[in-house]
């Protein structure tokens, strides 16, 4: 029989019992020889049963069948004795994997419709590669399948997807099979996989990682939009966005490549790198922690808010947007973050009687809520805090062109009540820790008009 005859027409009328032996050895042939026809032939078989289900036919007897027991009786249906020919016993053989398979699906897919809600929700993928083991805040998980869940939860099994952080607070912290762990923080969006070999992609933001010593030849590959890294076993911490990938390791090295020109350097650890061509591509040393900061709103890695630039008597602002959150869908906050990190890399790290200090704008008085984000100096998540919640937040005042300054006293800090039931994850308090993000909000019937010109860590006075 010609290669071009259509396997669709084969197994429709195989379905139909219309086979004759010559079509059913060729049909046996396909299936044994080719694994994209075995691929088609369960598909098929599997519409086809679905289908003679959703019509009803043959209720009183149909509805006891399997799909391969339909399948068999198609084999025999042109034969009175009800035993099967030479050929037809061949293609039986051929395909009775196929049929297994197809049974498999339709049980599997009719145990879980009891359980699916009107909106998807996680699902226990059999080919687990990872568990999410942390998580916080606004996020957004897309699997290999096209599963989307809003609100992914702790202990779900995961077999690959993407992972999108929506919000200045949200954070996801994901742990492979292999004890390797993931963390991203912020605005960031992260694809990972793992068939035999870990691949990450950070389209942007912020990712930690803490990676166990993989098998040899098989490093974890984490890419961007221009540079990719190799990792084989260390802690690092990276940042990328349109343009450029920063990279600090803690322990261990790793092989860090620019894809603009090909050039490739191995980074060891307490040192740092960057793709941006206007610095070189040459691993420094991780300066000194500084202590002081101050905030940048055009376009920052993480910032959360339309910025909007200058004018002549107004600078160049992060306008707070709103968010709804997943636990309270009743809420809307208009809320503004921006990341930290200063132009020469150092670590910001928060003392003890430092104060943070918001400059903005707004069209009417109201509380400007203010929380902050840090890690320790290895990159792990150390905690959220908010300084707004040990004594009742006061009213913001603002001056005649609606410009508001307000002050919050590191010592007036504690934990962020969304996270507080995180076992083990917060620092009691964040004296001594990394800054690694900021935010402020209002909470408002109407829309505030928070603007955020900038956000100050100062130090200690003396």
């Amino acid at each position: 029989m010609n290669d071009d005859v259509n396997l669709e027409d084969l197994i429709d009328r195989y379905l139909n019992g219309e086979l004759d032996d010559v079509d059913k050895e060729w049909l046996a042939f396909r299936l044994d020889s080719d694994a994209k026809a075995r691929q088609e032939f369960v598909e098929f078989v599997n519409w086809d049963t679905e289908i003679r289900s959703a019509l009803n036919q043959n209720a009183s007897s149909a509805s006891n069948l399997l799909p391969g027991e339909v399948g068999f009786r198609a084999l025999s249906k042109k034969d009175g004795s009800g035993k099967l020919s030479s050929s037809s016993l061949v293609l039986a053989v051929t395909i009775a994997f196929c049929l297994a398979i197809v049974v498999n699906q339709l049980m599997f897919r009719g145990d879980r419709k009891q359980q699916e809600p009107t909106e998807l929700a996680p699902r226990q993928l059999p080919a687990s590669i990872a568990r999410v083991t942390g998580l916080n805040g606004d996020l957004i998980w897309t699997g290999d399948r096209g599963q989307i869940v809003r609100s992914p939860k702790v202990g779900m099994e995961l077999a690959g997807g993407t992972i999108e952080g929506l919000a200045p607070d949200s954070w996801f912290e994901l742990r492979f099979n292999d004890g390797s762990t993931v963390m991203i923080s912020g605005s960031s969006l992260l694809t990972f996989g793992d068939d035999g070999q870990k691949v990450l992609r950070l389209r942007e933001g912020h990712l930690s990682g803490k990676v166990s010593p993989q098998p040899k030849g098989k490093p974890m590959v984490v890419s961007t939009r221009s540079a990719v890294l190799n990792v084989l076993g260390t802690q690092f911490n990276m940042e990328a966005n349109l343009s450029s990938t920063d990279l600090m390791v803690s322990e261990g090295s790793v092989r860090f490549k620019r894809f603009s020109d090909g050039k490739e350097v191995v980074v060891e650890a307490q040192h740092q790198v960057t793709t941006d061509h206007e610095k070189g591509l040459l691993p420094i040393p991780v300066p000194r922690s500084a202590f002081n900061w101050k905030s940048r709103v055009d376009g920052q890695v993480g910032n959360y808010g339309k910025w909007k630039p200058a004018t002549l008597d107004t600078p160049a602002s992060l306008k707070a947007i709103p968010l709804v959150p997943a636990e309270n869908p009743d809420v809307t906050l208009y809320l503004a973050g921006m990341s930290v990190n200063r132009s020469d890399g150092s670590p910001v790290v928060v003392m003890p009687h430092s104060q943070f200090v918001v400059r903005g704008k707004m069209r009417s008085e109201s509380r400007v809520y203010f929380g902050i984000r840090v890690k320790h100096p290895n990159g792990e998540y150390a905690g959220m805090f908010r300084g707004d919640l040990k004594n009742q937040q006061p009213i913001t005042k603002i001056d005649e062109t609606g410009r508001f300054e307000a002050v919050y006293q590191l010592k007036q800090f504690t934990i962020d009540p969304v996270v507080v039931a995180r076992r083990g994850g917060n620092a009691s308090s964040p004296d001594g820790l990394v800054l690694d993000g900021v935010w402020a909000f209002t909470h408002t019937k109407d829309p505030s008009g928070l603007e955020i010109f900038d956000v100050e860590l100062l130090p200690p006075s003396n």
